[in-house]
């Protein structure tokens, strides 16, 4: 146990999914709490406000000074509950339909770099329009 666990440790990804797993309900208390606001989606109107695969996780929700606020106040928890670093200068923050001032501050208040929102994630073009064939 003094040891802790070393890289390449097959326990280290399952570990990590139960960490992670924190984040998950943080964000999910927080949006019960109409703390952080995601976005609904389909003809549902299912709410999403937190994508996560592998070590990747993407935080879904309106553009607001409160939930900037509320995402950074969560991720500093996260930081002092789990022992990880989360590196807001590797992080990338982008949206759509935001004025380029207004992501900017976002990006001063959470000290990350704006990204470009035609990316390309996991294969897949975000923000691009899927009815063009040059998005595929």
């Amino acid at each position: 146990m003094q040891k802790g666990i070393r890289h390449g440790d097959l326990l280290t990804p399952f570990l990590f999914v139960l960490v992670v797993e924190g984040l998950t309900s943080l964000v999910k208390e927080a949006s019960n709490s109409y703390l952080f606001r995601g976005i609904k989606v389909g003809l549902k109107g299912e709410l999403v406000n937190i994508l996560q695969y592998v070590d990747d996780t993407i935080f879904v929700g309106e553009a607001s000074v409160e939930n900037v606020r509320t995402l950074k106040i969560i991720l500093q928890g996260f930081e002092l509950a789990s022992g990880l670093k989360v590196n807001f200068y590797k992080s990338c923050l982008g949206a759509i339909g935001v004025g380029r001032e207004t992501l900017i501050s976002f990006a001063e208040i959470l000290h990350c770099k704006l990204s470009n929102i035609l990316l390309v994630y996991l294969g897949i073009p975000i923000g691009a329009n899927p009815r063009r064939s040059k998005t595929w």
